[in-house]
């Protein structure tokens, strides 16, 4: 019985591979978001490591997985506390009046990047902790990060990892795919603003979310959006950890990876070409049978008595209702679209009143209510009375609202395959075989003039004003000599 045991040990540790999971210190949905893919892979199974980097240090303590124990921690400093702190405390108030703007993006990027510079910089100071990994830990076969951790790519060069997986906590970034080789085109493909947790992260989308039907203003604004965000948004120029001199591969390396994760569900998300390697695992933080099984205590259970519909209002943690203005203030069954409250929603098939803010919540709001199981009305719409009383009567009691909800949220039960099964075999097959160069898409060499043909264009328009000034003359000449035989 006792070898028996061994050789079943042995077999599950040569099939066990071992994840490196770079973790952002802090937002908490990006966090969450990366345990969870810890947590996957951990519950298949294999060794996997945490590496959170930490950005302030209210994080140190703060652990988002729970299958997951191997967790390290790089810690932040003093000044570094300073900066995030005080980006952190920014006035989000506005925005329960007001809609940001282009232009807002451009500091806020900057104070992002001088931010990740001293994050870089402080990481340089902790080598010993990366030299640890390397030699108190088996030989990583995969890094995984989320893609805006650009300093993963330096630890990934620095530990000697061979293969990465880079990922998205939203359901899509602009620049990022770009990168990859997908293809992201502002006629049908609105920008995404996901700036959850700080508006700093703005950055990684571009400015735009109207969805993918779109008016001419609508393409135009999106067009120049897009133009706009190419030209300001760059990825930083690093050097390596080990060769100060050593310029550290970012945007020219991406496209290796053999996969990306992206925390998009195509049952739920607007339909978009995607690269065979994009795998869309959005879903995954979503545990409906946890969410279920939970039970509120007698206090609340008391109040859920009283009435036979109950309202609950949600605006996350960054738009507290303090600061709502009272004529916004009434009883609605309300959420402002954050993407883990529209994962939960579907997941669930609750009917729900989507009220955007600001950033991704705007794409958020418009991807769900197109399965018409929700309603989009906007945040001016709190202080009309009969529109929101009107919202949250048909939530209530339109019964096509609600067969809607569960008809989405069965099709989420019964997809083919669930995210966390997606995520694991990909990132299992990714540590087996390493980089795919086979699905490596040409499209992010291709110029503008290559991409939209406007070579072959000019060249075939050519030929064709060539053919009809060659027929022009022809037939003119012809014309010329009947003339001339008929004046004979």
């Amino acid at each position: 019985m006792l070898s028996l045991f061994h050789i079943l040990f042995l077999i599950s540790s040569v099939s066990a591979f071992n994840y490196l999971v770079v973790s952002p210190g802090f937002g908490h949905s990006h966090s969450t978001f990366m345990g969870k893919v810890a947590d996957a892979l951990s519950d298949s199974g294999h060794n996997v490591t945490v590496l959170t980097i930490l950005i302030n240090s209210k994080f140190r303590d703060k652990s988002f997985t729970k299958s997951t124990k191997d967790i390290v921690y790089v810690d932040s400093n003093e000044e570094l506390d300073r900066l995030t702190d005080l980006m952190e405390s920014g006035d989000f108030s506005r925005f329960w009046t007001k809609e940001g703007s282009m232009l807002e993006t451009i500091p806020s990027y900057q104070g992002f990047m001088k931010m990740f510079e001293m994050v870089y910089a402080n990481l340089r100071q902790n080598l010993h902790i990366l030299d640890e990994l390397k030699t108190q830990r088996p030989k990583y076969d995969v890094i995984i990060f989320e893609s805006f951790i650009f300093m993963a790519k330096a630890v990934q060069e620095y530990l000697e990892i061979p293969v990465f997986i880079p990922v998205t906590s939203v359901t899509h970034d602009n620049k990022f795919a770009e990168l990859s080789g997908e293809p992201v085109n502002p006629s049908y493909l609105s920008g995404n603003r996901n700036s959850r947790d700080f508006e700093i992260i703005s950055f990684s989308g571009y400015f735009t979310n109207f969805g993918n039907i779109m008016s001419f203003q609508e393409r135009l604004t999106n067009t120049i959006s897009y133009f706009l965000g190419k030209i300001i948004l760059q990825y930083p120029k690093w050097t390596t950890l080990q060769d100060p001199t050593k310029p550290l591969e970012i945007e020219t390396a991406y496209h290796r990876a053999p996969y990306i994760f992206i925390n998009s569900n195509p049952y739920i998300d607007f339909p978009r070409p995607l690269l065979s390697k994009t795998i869309q695992v959005g879903g995954l933080t979503v545990n409906v049978n946890k969410l279920r099984a939970e039970k509120v205590d007698e206090n609340w259970n008391k109040i859920l008595d009283q009435r036979p519909h109950t309202v609950l209002v949600s605006f996350g943690s960054m738009f507290k209702a303090i600061y709502m203005p009272h004529s916004y203030k009434l009883s609605a069954f309300l959420t402002h679209g954050g993407l883990g409250s529209v994962n939960e929603l579907s997941y669930l098939g609750k009917p729900a009143i989507l009220c955007p803010l600001f950033a991704d919540q705007l794409r958020n709001a418009k991807m769900l209510a197109r399965h018409s199981g929700s309603i989009e009305i906007t945040k001016f719409d709190l202080a009309d009375y009969e529109t929101l009383r009107s919202a949250i009567h048909r939530v209530l009691f339109d019964k096509s609202i609600a067969k809607n909800a569960l008809s989405l949220a069965k099709r989420l039960e019964n997809q083919p395959m669930k995210p966390k099964e997606l995520l694991v075999r990909h990132a299992e097959f990714a540590a087996q075989f390493g980089e795919h160069h086979g699905l490596d898409c040409n499209i992010r060499n291709m110029s503008f003039i290559e991409y939209y043909l406007l070579d072959v264009t000019a060249f075939i328009s050519a030929i064709a004003v060539f053919v009809v000034v060659l027929v022009f003359c022809f037939v003119r000449k012809v014309m010329g000599a009947l003339g001339k035989l008929k004046n004979d």
